[in-house]
Formats: C-alpha cells, structure tokens, sequence
C-alpha cells in the first residue's frame, strides 16, 4: 500500500512524500534508480541484449493516461481489496471531502472516476 501511495506521490511531483512512503514500505529504490537499471543491458546466455530506448510520456502514441482512462479499473488489475485501500488513501489526502467506499464501484472507468 505505501509503494503505491509513493508512486501516486511521485507521479503529482511530491518527490520528498513518496521517498517517505517508500521508506514506510520498507524500500529505498526510487523511480530514477529504477529506470537507470531497466536502461542497463542484461546478459543472457552470454548474448547482450540490445539496450533500452528509454521513452518520455509525451512520445507514447497514443499518451498513456489517454489509454488507461477508456480501460475499466479491473482490466488494470484493480480488485475489490486494493479499491478500498485507494479509497482510503484518498480520503487520507482528502480529510474534508467524504469520499464512499463503492466509488470505483459506482464510476468503473477510469475516465469515470
């Protein structure tokens, strides 16, 4: 639960609270750590591979968000558990803002909710 929070975190540019949620879950690899990584060719059977081509966002065809928004939230692998726990975590951003339990039930679209 505190990796996903850091990566919500880290996607909104709070950089310092998604550090200090992946500490909470026990991890210290950030995002950049992870993407160097990923960047780094892998040898297999004594063949290296070909390296990474590291793409932006914005050079996806179509953008991402635009993808995920016409997907239903259990096509992304959202399940009855983690929806409450995404529920809570924005009530816990959203002190004043009542927000249901059945939300993602109610609007099943990404785009929706």
């Amino acid at each position: 639960a505190w990796y996903r929070k850091s990566c919500a975190l880290e996607e909104l540019g709070r950089t310092a609270e998604a550090k200090a949620a992946l500490a909470k879950a026990g991890l210290e690899t950030t995002a950049e750590e992870a993407t160097v990584e990923a960047a780094v060719p892998k040898v297999i059977s004594g063949q290296p591979q070909e390296p990474l081509v590291l793409l932006e966002e914005d050079e996806l065809e179509p953008p991402l968000h635009q993808t995920l928004e016409s997907l239903l939230f259990i096509e992304v692998g959202v399940n009855s558990i983690m929806a409450v726990d995404m529920i809570m975590h924005i009530q816990a951003e959203l002190k004043t803002t009542p927000i249901p339990l059945t939300l993602i039930f109610e609007y099943p679209k990404v785009k929706e909710a």
